[in-house]
């Protein structure tokens, strides 16, 4: 039995730039954060590795829209559904 790596909840308040970001809490910014925050979090996880910075790029071209179509679309561009097994 391993030890369970702690999950950070999603709407645990992120402490801004320059601090730790999980992608669950970037995802929930996104969805629910002020429209600097959105992008603070995305430029926080192209620094901790875990956005592309051309990743990033397209999705704050969808964050500027300012609409949550556009938000769900950059959570797609950033963080892919996993392939449907068609075996």
């Amino acid at each position: 039995f391993g030890l369970a790596t702690p999950k950070t909840p999603e709407d645990r308040p992120w402490d801004g730039i320059g601090n730790p970001i999980t992608t669950n809490q970037i995802k929930y910014i996104i969805r629910n954060g002020d429209y600097s925050d959105k992008i603070d979090a995305v430029k926080q996880g192209v620094t901790q590795g875990l956005i592309d910075e051309e990743v990033s790029k397209e999705m704050i071209f969808f964050i500027q829209n300012r609409n949550q179509r556009s938000y769900i679309e950059a959570i797609k561009i950033g963080f892919p559904p996993p392939p449907e097994n068609t075996n």
